[in-house]
């Protein structure tokens, strides 16, 4: 994939390097948002509401998600599912460099 604007080259490699954040998205599905949301918050991560009434969303490197599942359950949250989630080509494309690209 190549990424073109202006006749200048912004990206140039496959789709899956296109759509890999810099520090990988999270999805978690939990029993308790609110109790969930608070200890990622003490552990200084960032999650949002996202994709259903029992998701959220969060920032990690991948060898943090391990420790955040563990305090998840430490504090009684129920974890259904931790998985990786990918940015869509619209998202990478918008997020490239600032100033690059005029919309």
């Amino acid at each position: 994939v190549g990424i073109l604007h202006e006749g200048r080259l912004l990206f140039q490699g496959d789709v899956h390097e296109l759509t890999a954040a810099p520090v990988p998205l999270w999805e978690v599905v939990v029993d308790s948002v609110e109790l969930a949301y608070r200890v990622l918050a003490n552990a200084d991560c960032e999650a949002s509401l996202d994709g259903g009434e029992n998701v959220l969303v969060f920032q990690a490197r991948a060898e943090q998600v391990a420790t955040l599942n563990e305090a998840l359950v430490r504090a009684g949250v129920s974890v259904s599912r931790i998985a990786p989630r990918r940015r869509t080509l619209e998202q990478a494309y918008f997020e490239l460099p600032a100033g690059v690209v005029d919309v």
